[in-house]
């Protein structure tokens, strides 16, 4: 998946490595839903600088298009932005349980997370 996107680069500087570490260090970490957030995020102590078009081929790879499709359903917000978010979608996807995942770069931070969105689906279900 991650080659597709080097061979849209054709610069032997990127690399599977560099690649999943833009995802957690710059998608996740960010909480980038959008191709203008992503080209705004700035990329200090990266070593290495993106300039739009190569963030452009990357993200028209095969691989990019797999991160834009990720992210389609993303809940980022105030709590109650999240919790109406949440709810919004499982009543899209007429589900009544979501399976969710917290892309924290630490396990404290992911638990922080999971005591975010309970917090804020508690929040929604009692408006």
């Amino acid at each position: 998946m991650l080659g597709g996107a080097l061979a849209v680069v054709g610069d032997p500087n990127f690399d599977v490595g560099f690649l999943k570490q833009e995802w957690v260090m710059v998608i996740q970490t960010n909480g980038i839903t959008t191709l203008p957030e992503y080209l705004q995020v700035p990329r200090t102590g990266r070593g290495r600088t993106l300039t739009n078009e190569e963030a452009d081929a990357i993200l028209a790879s095969p691989a990019g298009q797999h991160v834009q499709q990720m992210v389609t359903y993303s809940a980022v917000g105030t709590p109650e932005d999240v919790g109406e978010y949440i709810g919004a979608f499982a009543k899209h996807a007429d589900a009544d349980e979501l399976m969710v995942v917290q892309q924290s770069p630490t396990t404290s931070a992911r638990l922080r997370s999971v005591e975010l969105l309970a917090d804020s689906v508690a929040h929604a279900s009692a408006v």
